[in-house]
């Protein structure tokens, strides 16, 4: 079964901030770290839940099949594809392989589609077709960042379910869960204590949710680990004293 949770809470945060918050955001570069947190789980290929928002904000890019800039070469594999959805490989005829044939981009009802940063989109960049700032790669940002942002907007906008959900998903990002040094740096990131603030102050926790990892657990189980125990206790403030 996949890790629906994650996909969901992807799509309901690309939702809310192309129709609430793109006009100030990098929306391109957010989408492309979401994107790269999802792909960590268990998840399914969701991009054409979203394919509007992401042609609009020139993060997906679609052509004709005829387009590919190995189109000569691989005409009869491309040709075929038909209207079923397909990944297409770096080298399309051959079959995808980790490291010698990655996906480069996919297909769907005969038009080619690549996301910013991808290497299919670096092939179009490359040959010139993609210029200006379509050219230009997705800029690097922090997760704690973009969840801060997030949340933020959830609050305003009265969805507390988005925040719910994101708060024991977002901590499972981190690398270390017995490390003093990333205990300190969680409570030093400034974005991480909105987050905690936001939820706190929304009562986030109280909705029920009981699917996957979206359970809370319940702090008596976890007092052996400092990180979680101090993540889902909201009562400590950013120094580790209670309130």
């Amino acid at each position: 079964m996949g890790m629906h949770e994650f996909e969901n809470v992807v799509e309901g945060s690309i939702r809310l901030l192309a129709r609430e918050g793109a006009d100030n955001l990098d929306l391109r570069s957010i989408v492309y770290a979401l994107y790269k947190y999802q792909s960590q789980f268990d998840t399914g290929f969701t991009n054409f839940r979203l394919i509007d928002i992401l042609l609009a904000h020139r993060y997906a890019y679609k052509f004709s099949v005829n387009e590919h800039p190995d189109y000569g070469e691989h005409k009869r594999f491309l040709d075929a594809l038909g209207n079923d959805f397909a990944h297409i490989q770096v080298n399309p005829s051959q079959a995808w392989d980790c490291t010698n044939n990655p996906t480069a981009g996919y297909y769907q009802h005969g038009y080619l589609y690549c996301d910013a940063g991808s290497r299919l989109w670096q092939r179009f960049v490359d040959a010139g077709v993609l210029q200006g700032r379509d050219a230009r790669p997705p800029v690097p940002m922090k997760l704690s960042d973009i969840v801060a942002k997030i949340v933020s907007l959830a609050e305003v906008n009265k969805e507390i379910g988005l925040i719910r959900t994101w708060y024991p998903l977002f901590i499972l990002d981190t690398k270390d869960f017995n490390s003093a040094a990333t205990l300190r740096s969680l409570k030093d990131d400034d974005s991480i204590q909105v987050i905690r603030s936001v939820t706190k102050r929304t009562a986030a926790l109280d909705i029920e949710m009981s699917y996957g990892l979206l359970t809370i657990p319940p702090l008596e189980e976890i007092c052996d680990q400092p990180i979680l125990y101090w993540w889902f206790d909201l009562n400590q403030t950013g120094k580790g004293q209670r309130d």
